[in-house]
């Protein structure tokens, strides 16, 4: 009910309606970020930076932005003829990565570890360099670096299956795909090194409901909406995804410090 007022989309969050896990942690970061900022139409300008991506913020105290927000900037530097262009700023609380992507990513690479297949993924983007400012209309990569490493690197995998069923082919290499570590300047170069993450809890769809995986005591927990159930290592949460066709869709990497 709480989610359903302060959605600025209506079709969102009503009763009796599943959204997805994502747009429900979007959605309380937006309430946390909101809670932060004075400005009477914060709302409105808040979702209008949503819709495009970015969530900028420069209240130095939103705990949304200290701990999952993530400054990332991204621009070209043509091949051709050598101008820097389409600069751009965005603050970012997730990082969304299709699935589909990630497995060919694999395929190329099989020996890759998991931050190296999402900096796979995040630099295949391509943008045309800037005519308006003098450029030359070439294709080239997307260049993107990010300012700090977030406290909690949060990654969100979209499931494009068109029928709502996930074959096993696909899940099985996301699930091979997953590593419980991530270092997030290998994913964005020129970050800090050393910038290492572990992932922590996951977010899984699962027999039209979501449950969760997280770390406890050195042992991952499985929680459903009714029991909290030891699971035990990484590899058998693993084998327990794969065998109930539980798709993962939301990975939280934290920071070691």
């Amino acid at each position: 009910m709480a989610l359903s007022t302060s959605s600025p989309t209506e079709t969102l969050f009503q009763m009796e309606q599943m959204n997805d896990a994502s747009e429900v942690l979007e959605a309380i970061l937006r309430c946390v970020h909101d809670s932060y900022t004075n400005v009477v139409d914060c709302h409105a300008k808040s979702h209008e930076n949503n819709l495009g991506g970015s969530w900028d913020c420069a209240k130095s105290d939103c705990i949304a932005h200290n701990i999952f927000g993530a400054d990332v900037f991204t621009e070209i530097n043509c091949y051709n003829c050598r101008l820097g262009s389409r600069q751009l700023k965005r603050t970012l609380f997730l990082h969304h990565i299709n699935t589909g992507s990630l497995q060919r990513a694999m395929r190329m690479c099989p020996n890759n570890t998991f931050d190296d297949l999402l900096k796979t993924v995040i630099m295949d983007g391509h943008i045309t360099c800037d005519p308006d400012v003098g450029g030359c209309g070439k294709s080239n990569h997307i260049n993107h670096t990010l300012s700090s490493s977030p406290h909690v690197f949060t990654v969100v995998l979209e499931w494009h299956t068109g029928n709502g069923s996930v074959s096993d082919t696909l899940l099985s290499h996301i699930l091979a795909a997953i590593g419980t570590e991530i270092d997030i300047s290998i994913i964005y170069p020129g970050t800090s090194p050393r910038s290492k993450h572990s992932l922590v809890s996951v977010a899984c769809f699962y027999n039209q409901r979501y449950i969760c995986f997280a770390v406890d005591s050195g042992q991952w927990v499985l929680y459903d909406d009714q029991t909290a159930k030891v699971v035990g290592d990484w590899i058998q949460v693993l084998m327990m995804c794969e065998e109930k066709e539980m798709q993962p869709l939301v990975l939280f990497f934290e920071g070691a410090n």
